[in-house]
């Protein structure tokens, strides 16, 4: 089972405070889920656009990950994204690249993608984790869409 988290409400918009944690929370304890910490792992992520935060539940927004994800519409990296900017989700993979070409490694980085989304979209589902909104849309005091988005 991941390592949960508490964060600090204090620092919680500080990125040191959340490497390392993933964008879900134990829907029991509140708690972020640790991101996967192997020198192996890459991350496929799909950026969402900001009004999807008042138009979609967690369940759609890991639906639309899943679409982009299958229509190879995720870019590969080998940090997570949500772990450094916002509007985005990123899965775990890890894929061995040796002897392959472009081609087999890309569609290998996003089947493995699809099934760590199904995995997390199947536990939200079963209510045993939420998605931390809050970080992936930057919501409240620093939104970097508070004048144009909010204010009309």
């Amino acid at each position: 089972m991941p390592r949960e988290y508490e964060p600090n409400p204090f620092q919680y918009h500080s990125r040191s405070s959340i490497q390392g944690k993933s964008l879900f929370r134990s829907a029991t304890t509140g708690k972020l889920i640790d991101d996967c910490e192997s020198n192996e792992t890459s991350w496929v992520t799909v950026s969402l656009p900001f009004r999807m935060n008042s138009t979609h539940t967690d369940e759609r927004l890991l639906e639309f990950a899943i679409h982009e994800i299958r229509r190879y519409r995720a870019i590969v990296y080998q940090i997570p994204q949500h772990a450094i900017r916002h509007e985005c989700i990123s899965f775990a993979v890890d894929i061995n690249e040796a002897g392959v070409s472009l081609e087999q490694v890309t569609r290998a980085f996003m089947a493995q993608a699809e099934v760590v989304a199904r995995y997390w979209l199947r536990e939200l589902r079963a209510g045993r984790v939420t998605l931390d909104r809050d970080r992936i849309f930057c919501v409240g005091l620093f939104d970097a869409h508070y004048d144009r988005e909010t204010r009309n």
